[in-house]
């Protein structure tokens, strides 16, 4: 059977196993035929993605922030890795199971690069949920600071690639490091660590943020940010 069309997967299984998901869902797929499968972006389905191409011999587009139809073909928009620039990519119709450049497109007007931020405000998994990150950013934004965050964050989606902090994003020093809610992989810390000042807020006083940090706080990032964001009115 084929349905024609695009196929979309929700982010309901978020418990499941990697392996069971993969068998599950690519055991549907080789009876139900679609012209494009839609996952969310997150550690599970990026792997089972990459094994669902492979089984089912499809092609692969990953990290989308954007959709579009042109002349009928569906395009990803794609991010650079700085967020200075976005690309277009299509499934190629004339050699199925591949993936073509489309066009590139530079943002002239871009934010300050984080690298050179004199003040950032980071969040981690701890801030539990995309909302309050947002929080995270609305008190970021009073300070005049700029956003980072854990590469967790990033492949939750909560925040995006060009503020990621650590070995595979963005390496800075700013004079003031706020870090909520970051338990502090070797990772993270390599792109943070020669900060002037780092105030870290964390429940887990055994987190390794807290054996850098100039200022430790015990608490939670969410509780913290919230009352924050009340006695600031913001």
């Amino acid at each position: 059977m084929h349905e024609k069309g695009l196929y979309v997967i929700g982010n309901l299984y978020v418990d499941a196993e990697a392996i069971q998901f993969t068998y599950e869902i690519t055991h549907y797929f080789q009876n139900v035929k679609t012209d494009y499968i839609l996952l969310p972006s997150t550690p599970l389905f990026r792997e089972a993605a990459a094994e669902m191409a492979v089984r089912l011999s499809a092609s692969l587009l990953t990290d989308c922030i954007a959709l579009s139809v042109d002349n009928g073909r569906l395009q990803g928009l794609r991010p650079s890795l700085d967020g200075k620039s976005f690309s277009h990519y299509a499934f190629s119709a004339s050699a199925p199971g591949k993936i073509v450049f489309v066009r590139k497109i530079i943002h002239e007007n871009v934010s300050k690069d984080i690298k050179d931020a004199p003040l950032i405000f980071a969040g981690g998994r701890g801030l539990m949920n995309e909302q309050s990150f947002e929080a995270l950013r609305r008190l970021a934004d009073f300070f005049d600071a700029s956003v980072g965050a854990s590469r967790p964050v990033v492949d939750c989606g909560w925040a995006g690639p060009s503020e990621q902090i650590g070995q595979t994003g963005s390496f800075v020093h700013p004079k003031v490091y706020l870090a909520f809610g970051i338990f502090g992989a070797i990772q993270h810390l390599a792109g943070m660590k020669n900060s002037q000042c780092i105030i870290a807020v964390n429940t887990n006083l055994n987190s390794p943020i807290f054996q850098y940090c100039d200022y430790g706080i015990r608490g939670d990032a969410n509780s913290i940010i919230r009352n924050l964001l009340q006695i600031l009115a913001v």
